[in-house]
């Protein structure tokens, strides 16, 4: 038998082999296409919050900002305001 990382055995049926996704065992196909969608929405948020963090930090950063950082600072800034 192959030799798994611990904690992926967890995710094998021990009769079928098929995947199980972890702690959607036992809904149905709407409960879980909604927790699909809320999980898609918080990884949303929290990539607009990682941005925002990030362009806060080349705000306060004091001049001359590398070529790069004013790069990502108009691209940040530009996907905020549109």
């Amino acid at each position: 038998m192959a030799s798994y990382p611990p904690g992926f055995v967890n995710l094998l049926t021990s009769q079928t082999g098929e995947y199980s996704s972890p702690g959607f065992e036992n809904l149905s196909g709407v409960e879980e296409e909604s927790k699909h969608t809320e999980l898609k929405t918080v990884l949303e948020m929290k990539d607009k919050l990682n941005k925002q963090k990030l362009l806060e930090k080349l705000l306060e950063k004091p001049e001359p900002l590398s070529e790069m950082e004013l790069s990502l600072k108009i691209k940040l800034m530009s996907e905020m305001l549109g």
